[in-house]
């Protein structure tokens, strides 16, 4: 049960990144700065290999999200439009459905955050996997998995929807299959998890934090954690609450 906690909460960031192309930047340019930007190795051998193809004048201005460790390949055909841009979105731990929606609207993933937040209301939470099933979900908060997406611009939402839950699955689906008594159904756990996320200050905390909680809803007692009372109080997040939000 601890193993599972620990990677609901925690995940490996793949970060792309993100550079601008000013209008007007010849090959050169370009080349020099992919080497300062750390995604090429050696800014000659680049320029190089866009004057051997012929590329030096098909160079788009612009902004662009490059994988890490990406072949001279992808790269020029990123630059020059052939592949489709990418646009990477990291979301982080402990995120809510709203904070998401917002962070891939203001990456351009999506052109409205409201209507997708409207979206995955009518959706019905409860197909997502066998282990949810059962259980009586009214939203996906929690089931999309804090990772780095990469999404094309404006894509559509089930499009995205169908990414962040496919990689839910991926992770935590297996893991929990191996928990031989589970205390909790499988979105409880997640839930309990997520508190614990907020309560903690350091990942040393988060078994004795789980303890405490576990030994209190066995007695039947409040978890009396005030991270839940933040989630309540709905956006924007408040940095400290006072005993008059706690009543």
């Amino acid at each position: 049960m601890k193993t599972l906690l620990f990677i609901l909460i925690f995940t490996i960031h793949n970060l792309a990144i993100p550079i601008t192309i000013p209008s007007g930047a010849n090959a050169s340019w370009v080349s020099h700065h992919l080497k300062e930007k750390g995604i090429v190795k050696s800014s000659k051998l680049f320029y190089l290999y866009l004057r051997t193809n012929k590329l030096c004048t098909q160079l788009h201005s612009g902004d662009f999200d490059i994988p890490k460790n990406s072949a001279y390949a992808d790269i020029s055909d990123i630059l020059t439009g052939k592949k489709q841009q990418f646009i990477s979105v990291t979301i982080p731990e402990g995120f809510t459905i709203n904070e998401i929606a917002h962070r891939l609207q203001a990456r351009q993933v999506i052109s409205n955050a409201t209507q997708f937040l409207a979206y995955i209301k009518k959706k019905q939470a409860q197909k997502i996997n066998s282990l949810i099933s059962t259980e009586s979900l009214t939203s996906f908060e929690g089931l999309f998995f804090p990772d780095t997406y990469y999404f094309s611009k404006n894509a559509s939402f089930d499009s995205v929807v169908r990414v962040f839950i496919n990689q839910f699955n991926r992770v935590l689906l297996s893991e929990y299959q191996q928990v031989q008594t589970p205390r909790l159904s499988f979105y409880q756990t997640l839930i309990l998890a997520s508190i614990i996320e907020k309560e903690a200050g350091t990942v040393t905390e988060m078994p004795i934090i789980s303890g405490v909680f576990h030994n209190r809803l066995k007695k039947k007692m409040y978890l009396a954690s005030c991270p839940t009372v933040g989630y309540a109080m709905g956006q924007p997040r408040k940095q400290s609450l006072t005993y008059k939000d706690l009543e």
